[in-house]
């Protein structure tokens, strides 16, 4: 697991592994310029899924909204960290992370490499709720991609 790994530099500079869930955990923006990130996205049917499993109180309609104001955040964070990677769930799944992350953050042992079994099977979203998801994630997954990010894809 990449934080538990050892790092060079001892106290506070060591951390270089960690993830932000809720956006109020990042608001600081001038230290997004010393920051490194790795934006991670998921497919919309499984990250709706995911949200529901997590948060008793959501409805698929309020997992939705979450989901898409999450994407619409990493975009905001995107556009100001040129350089940064961005990874789809599957990219994990089938290993093809590894190289880049490990090259991006200059660690040797790093296995990012997750089982499919992650993947929800699940149907407790409406095909409509997963329709607007779908068309959100690829507006926003347009846009990341047009980004001076690294990927894997």
């Amino acid at each position: 697991m990449l934080v538990a790994a050892g790092h060079k530099s001892p106290g506070p500079r060591a951390i270089y592994g960690d993830h932000l869930l809720y956006n109020y955990q990042f608001y600081f923006k001038p230290l997004l310029k010393w920051c490194k990130f790795i934006y991670l996205i998921r497919n919309p049917k499984d990250a709706l899924e995911s949200i529901l499993a997590e948060e008793e109180a959501y409805t698929p309609h309020t997992a939705f909204r979450y989901y898409a104001y999450r994407l619409r955040r990493i975009c905001e964070m995107a556009k100001r960290t040129p350089g940064a990677v961005l990874l789809r769930w599957r990219d994990m799944v089938e290993g093809e992370a590894n190289t880049l992350v490990r090259d991006y953050l200059k660690v040797n042992d790093l296995d990012l490499k997750k089982e499919s079994a992650d993947e929800t099977s699940a149907d407790s979203v409406p095909y409509e709720i997963i329709r607007k998801a779908e068309d959100c994630y690829e507006r926003h997954f347009y846009y990341l991609k047009h980004l001076e990010l690294r990927r894997a894809f």
